[in-house]
């Protein structure tokens, strides 16, 4: 080995000096990391910052014009540095003269432009492939032993515990850049974390005070238990004394009517005791109460200290550094970048900004279709972009900061931007708007417009993206985080998208609000005033109920007609009126009271409620009830609902997709009462027109009668089933336009088949159904020419 070694340097040494000005920069990086190499095994600060250096080095000479087998060779060398860096586990000193002399080989086959070379670089490739697992083990092992670490687990969630093999991997990264739409919209499930030793002793160190908190509350209820029984006392000589104080009352009293033996004189005396004796017992009765009261209030100050820290604290146990799935991205963008003939340098910065696990979980799919639409639609081929005066290699900024509150996570390329004039030819083309809407609207109203499902500037659908539903995908799920996406773009120089997202989703602030005897909790960010009213303050405005608020009409509607609940008489001279803004929207809700603002645990909805239109989730209050958390923007979407607001007013206030949506006209066909309802719900939740049918004969009856945008229908069926249904549509030229998706149990390939030669547009297999992959597909069908 050192013989093989010491012959790969000197061959280095012996090469011509004299290199191409334009490859020094590539030489001196090999030089750099050659020398550095050895600090793999150092633990210190500098090794760590030169450690950092030579990732960067081996992404830059990774990225540029080398033979496929050395890149093979440097990508998993930086692989394992990489993993190293990460896992703190660092190399002993032989794994790391293993893989420098692996380093040296490549650096080798490089400078001399040849694979001729002393060993068969598919052994190098093994032996790091080994090495890494190697040191995966080491790591996993030390964690178990120490107890000192849970340990992250980076695998995808269709991935078992076992360490992921260089397969494994080299498969789903490689997924990530090509057409596997699945990988794309699957999130990063992180099972397990890795936590500092310092943190779980200090909320062991929090529970410690919450346990004497339970003490001193014991203790409490010792004390109150003792003044219940004084008070018990208390009554009991009262009821003594009771029946005299009745006779004194009567008209007129007689002696006979005192216990025999007792003077009247006697009596009094002891009626004087008794009060007297009482009023000091129940003045050292109110003593005690207060000072119980006291010593209560002061716990509870303490109590609620405690929890604010503990609740910080297990915070900060759930927040995670972006870089857990920043690092996938180098490779995707250079896979993807290499495929369609472009060369793009990814630079990232701010990834050790940390946010909480469910945005880390939740944020890769949006962030994977951004930066495969900048690659595929933004960043142009190098002969165009030499043509405009630009550097041949394009580039995308990944940058991440903490802005107060929230996460700022920015995507820019330096690429084309884009074309407001296309997106308007686009939309009108697809039969979206009309040239008067288009006019109504701003630059910005129309640059995001391709936020909307189904929209493509693409000439063609690509495998990288252009399928219609991807921007729509970012948008629906950067919202379900309660977080805003914006887009900025300059034309020929390309294009800002900012996305800001809450830091933590543990825990929200929330108003609490009553209707009809019922509590409901709205976000306190999506809450712009709360205003109290008379009705004389209500104006109409084209037959809608509206207020004037900082100089500006908002219109109102009962928030219990949205919720669909009976209405109740309003006090004419106190309406309570909410303003509630979603984007660009503001619609005033009235409700019957206004209990005040809470801090609550935001929990989702479980199965089969994982989607109910207004719902976002559910929280239990202080008192053990059960309440709802409003989705705010369900609630503006419902409102123009009701309102009966035109498409034209829709799109000028944002609510674009509802008027695109609200006038298609969908039926669904199931034999199955569940399911038809399910369907249902779905559909009107996201704005649709719904008509049910129970088989493929009551289906064909409805359809002779009234015109149909799309059917969704079930296969196995009573009178006529869904092939049935198929195949005589398709042949009918009144009605095989309309897009056909089959929702059925039957999951063999001879049934899908089966289906869509019969003419079906989608088959979806109950089993693995998913309400928003059946969403994008009504979508994308409805709105496809």
């Amino acid at each position: 080995s050192e013989n093989k070694k010491q012959e790969n340097v000197e061959k280095i040494q012996d090469i011509n000096p004299q290199v191409p000005e334009n490859d020094n920069k590539l030489e001196s990086d090999l030089s750099y990391i050659s020398q550095n190499l050895n600090l793999l095994s150092a633990k210190s600060e500098n090794a760590n910052n030169t450690i950092n250096i030579i990732i960067e080095k081996l992404n830059n000479i990774i990225s540029s014009s080398i033979d496929q087998t050395v890149r093979k060779i440097l990508e998993k060398i930086l692989e394992l540095i990489t993993f190293s860096k990460e896992s703190g586990t660092r190399p002993s000193v032989e794994i790391t003269d293993v893989v420098k002399q692996s380093f040296d080989t490549a650096q080798l086959m490089i400078l001399t432009s040849s694979n001729n070379i002393a060993e068969d670089p598919d052994l190098i490739i093994q032996r790091l492939a080994i090495l890494l697992q190697m040191i995966k083990i080491s790591d996993q092992e030390t964690n178990l032993e120490n107890n000192d670490a849970l340990i992250v687990d980076y695998s995808p969630i269709n991935q078992k515990n076992e360490l992921l093999t260089q397969n494994d991997h080299e498969t789903y990264t490689k997924n990530l850049s090509t057409d596997n739409d699945k990988t794309a919209t699957e999130n990063t499930t992180i099972k397990t974390l890795r936590v500092d030793t310092r943190k779980l002793d200090q909320l062991v160190g929090q529970v410690g005070e919450l346990i004497i908190a339970k003490i001193k509350a014991k203790e409490h209820l010792t004390e109150v238990e003792k003044l219940a029984r004084t008070v018990e006392d208390w009554y009991r000589e009262w009821q003594k004394a009771k029946q005299f104080l009745k006779n004194l009352d009567r008209k007129p009293f007689k002696p006979s009517d005192l216990p025999s033996g007792t003077s009247i004189y006697s009596q009094n005396k002891s009626i004087f005791s008794f009060f007297e004796d009482n009023s000091v017992r129940l003045a050292d009765l109110m003593s005690q109460i207060s000072t119980l009261y006291k010593t209560i209030q002061e716990d509870d100050t303490r109590l609620d200290l405690i929890v604010n820290e503990l609740e910080e604290k297990i915070k900060s146990v759930r927040v995670l550094p972006l870089a857990t799935i920043f690092h996938m991205f180098p490779r995707m963008v250079r896979d993807i970048s290499r495929e369609k003939g472009k060369d793009i340098d990814l630079i990232i910065s701010g990834s050790e900004t940390s946010v909480d696990k469910k945005i880390i979980e939740e944020i890769k799919s949006p962030l994977i279709h951004i930066i495969r639409n900048a690659i595929d639609h933004g960043i142009e081929d190098p002969e165009t972009r030499i043509k405009s005066g630009k550097n041949p290699k394009g580039r995308i900024f990944l940058s991440a900061c903490h802005l107060e509150n929230s996460v700022l996570i920015e995507v820019i390329d330096d690429g084309k931007g884009i074309n407001l004039e296309a997106i308007k030819k686009k939309a009108i083309q697809k039969g979206l708007l009309t040239q008067t809407e288009l006019q109504a609207m701003n630059e910005e109203q129309i640059m995001n417009i391709i936020f909307w499902p189904g929209f493509s500037t693409g000439e063609v659908v690509t495998d990288i993206s252009g399928r219609g539903v991807g921007l729509d995908i970012v948008y629906t799920k950067i919202n379900q985080l309660g977080g805003k996406v914006n887009i900025k773009s300059t034309l020929g120089e390309g294009c800002r998208v900012s996305i800001q997202l809450p830091v933590t989703m543990a825990t929200i602030k929330a108003f609490l609000v009553s209707v009809n005897d019922q509590t409901f909790a709205i976000t306190t960010s999506a809450i712009k005033t709360a205003l109290l009213i008379k009705s004389k303050d209500i104006h109409y405005k084209e037959g809608r109920e509206t207020i004037i608020v900082d100089n500006k009409t908002i219109p109102i509607c009962r928030l219990s007609r949205v919720l669909e609940m009976p209405d109740q008489k309003l006090n004419e001279e106190k309406i309570v009126v909410i303003v509630i803004q979603a984007e660009d929207v503001q619609v005033g809700f009235i409700i019957d009271k206004l209990l005040g603002d809470q801090e609550i645990l935001h929990k989702n909805l479980t199965p089969p409620l994982l989607r109910i239109r207004n719902v976002a989730g559910v929280t239990t209050l202080g008192s053990g009830e059960l309440c709802l958390i409003l989705n705010v923007n369900d609630l503006v979407k419902s409102a123009y609902i009701n309102f009966g607001m035109s498409k034209k007013e829709l799109i000028v206030n944002r609510e674009n997709n509802t008027s695109i949506i609200n006038k298609k006209n969908i039926l669904v066909v199931d034999d199955s009462v569940t399911t038809r309802i399910l369907e249902r719900n779905i559909l009107r939740t996201a704005g649709y027109h719904v008509t049910v049918a129970i088989n493929g004969l009551d289906a064909l009856t409805k359809i002779l009668s009234e015109k149909f945008d799309l059917i969704i229908s079930d296969v196995e069926m009573p009178e006529i089933n869904g092939f049935e249904l198929t195949e005589r549509l398709k042949k009918d030229e009144k009605f095989k336009h309309i897009p056909i998706i089959l929702v059925t149990s039957l999951a063999s390939e001879l049934d899908k088949k089966r289906g869509l030669n019969l003419g079906a547009n989608s088959y979806i297999t109950k089993g693995g159904f998913d309400q928003e992959e059946l969403l994008a597909t009504v979508s994308k069908l409805l709105t496809t020419p």
